[in-house]
């Protein structure tokens, strides 16, 4: 008789465990970097939440400017609210191209360093509970 019991609160426990949370509701971002004007060609754009305790979605800047935020899987999205905006961009080695060759040329960033750090980023942006196009222009 004493087994029902705990079975009873097993049972119950596994249930709460079980649940369907699988993070955070996203909702998907996509939008242009300009940089004076211009599609920015490359780089990587980071929404980060200002409530820290949620996850910051990013997404890989194409050729033509655009990029879709992506979490977990590409193209899902990011969590709503507020986000402070990071966007780092700068230019590529060149491929097969080692530090210690003497032709070796340090990246050098397209956009000004102030975009690409959570301290000086001046960029911020809302996601809203509905699929987003957010443009940003630097």
């Amino acid at each position: 008789m004493k087994a029902c019991p705990l079975f009873a609160l097993l049972v119950a426990a596994l249930s709460l465990g079980c649940g369907g949370s699988h993070g955070p509701q996203l909702f998907p971002v996509q939008g242009k970097v300009t940089y004076e004007g211009k599609p920015l060609s490359r780089g990587t754009i980071i929404f980060n939440p200002v409530n820290e305790a949620l996850p910051a979605s990013r997404g890989e800047i194409q050729p033509d400017g655009t990029y879709v935020l992506s979490l977990a899987q590409a193209g899902d999205g990011a969590v709503p609210g507020e986000h402070r905006v990071i966007v780092n961009s700068s230019t590529q080695v060149k491929q097969g191209m080692e530090i210690n060759d003497p032709d070796y040329e340090l990246p050098r960033p397209l956009v000004p360093t102030k975009y690409s750090s959570l301290s000086t980023t001046p960029l911020s942006q809302t996601v809203k509970e509905e699929p987003n196009t957010i443009d940003i222009e630097l």
